[in-house]
């Protein structure tokens, strides 16, 4: 009996060692994945700090993925996240959405959810999805800025109000917005946004209001205020500056701030669709054809396809204007003796050809306009664009 009891004490030792072992490994594997989930988080955010978010959204992948091997469902939660808005940051809406939704699943703390709806406000309107569901989310936010105390975000909830009220040229409110969430800032939790952000909306609240002395007031403290965003602060100035010198009808310039914003842009390797935006309007107005057709084209070709709504029209529209003026380089078909001048009669059919194709690019703008106008409540879209169609008859 004692021998048999002494066997089946060893044999439990034998099991209780090989227990102990398979726990040691089970931690010390934990501890590999715990310590690779946080070098991965890490290097991720380098990348991010530095504008790269196409490099840091791998890594925020994959550290998610080592949380739910860990089962850490508030891991999870800050890695889809920030993974999220990073694809957001490089206009992949449909993949930044994806993850974003998948934070109602997890167990993200509120100020991480709060976030989380903010970017997929930003998301529906540059899609848009329809007002009616956006100012929904945009409730729910306030719901959730008020039941748990998360006031520090509330100045980005009224700037994205601020967009809203923007894309749809609700100039009062949007002005109104912008007011009220540099009022309420503070410090604020949401990623990235810092005191400078209300002065860029400033800045364009004004100047779409035609209030030049006071976005030149706060264009005095753009420049002065020091933010993460140095780079970017330098192509917004020479963006605002553009349209100042615009209002003056100083067009020499208005090409000069473009050019220096669209070569600034290529040097960071940052804001490819904006600097091509800036040379083509800026060229438009001015009048630089080689310059315009090449960043028109690039446009056409890089970014016709986006999945933001408001750069498919802007591009479309964009290419009628460049054809347009294009139609229209001679001032007058006629000469001082009444008879149609040499130059008109050479070029006359390339004339013609350029009216078409921009009675073609304004037609696709237009079906893209009435789909943001309906989604968005608004008309301006629809109407921009059939006053340039009426120039061409």
């Amino acid at each position: 009996m004692t021998d048999e009891l002494d066997e089946l004490l060893a044999q439990w030792n034998r099991w209780d060692s090989a227990e102990e072992e398979h726990t040691t490994v089970s931690a010390a594997q934990r501890a590999k994945w715990t310590q690779e989930m946080v070098s991965l988080n890490n290097a991720a955010y380098e990348f991010y700090a530095l504008n790269q978010y196409d490099s840091a959204v791998p890594l925020y992948s994959k550290a998610y993925h080592i949380a739910v091997k860990l089962g850490d469902t508030e891991q999870q939660a800050e890695y889809k996240y920030w993974e999220g808005h990073c694809h957001r940051l490089m206009e992949h809406l449909r993949e930044g959405l994806a993850c974003l939704l998948e934070l109602d699943c997890l167990n993200s703390n509120p100020p991480e959810r709060l976030h989380g709806l903010i970017d997929q406000i930003i998301i529906a309107i540059r899609i848009p999805i329809s007002l009616r569901n956006i100012q929904a989310l945009i409730r729910r936010c306030r719901d959730d800025t008020e039941r748990f105390g998360l006031q520090a975000s509330r100045s980005m909830l009224l700037s994205v109000e601020y967009t809203l009220a923007y894309y749809r040229k609700d100039f009062v409110t949007e002005l109104s917005r912008a007011q009220e969430a540099l009022s309420t800032y503070e410090v604020s939790a949401y990623p990235g946004f810092d005191i400078y952000c209300h002065y860029v909306d400033m800045i364009d609240a004004f100047l779409d209001n035609g209030d030049r002395l006071n976005a030149e007031h706060w264009l005095g403290k753009l420049e002065a205020v020091e933010t993460r965003y140095e780079a970017s602060k330098e192509l917004i100035l020479l963006s605002f500056k553009r349209r100042l010198a615009l209002m003056d009808g100083d067009h020499k310039a208005a090409w000069n701030y473009a050019q220096r914003y669209y070569h600034k842009a290529r040097e960071a390797e940052s804001s490819p669709y904006g600097g091509l935006k800036q040379l083509a309007e800026a060229g438009i107005e001015c009048r630089h054809r080689l310059e315009t057709g090449q960043a028109v084209w690039e446009l056409l070709s890089k970014h016709r396809n986006s999945e933001n709504g408001h750069r498919r029209y802007a591009i479309r529209r964009l290419a009628g204007d460049y054809y347009r003026a294009m139609s229209q380089r001679a001032t007058s078909p006629m000469d001082e003796g009444g008879k149609e001048t040499a130059f008109y009669r050479r070029y006359e059919d390339s004339f013609r050809k350029n009216a078409m194709l921009a009675r073609r690019y304004y037609e696709h703008a237009l079906k893209v306009g009435q789909f943001i106008d309906e989604r968005l409540c608004c008309d301006w879209h629809e109407k921009e664009i059939r006053e340039r169609l009426r120039s061409l008859e």
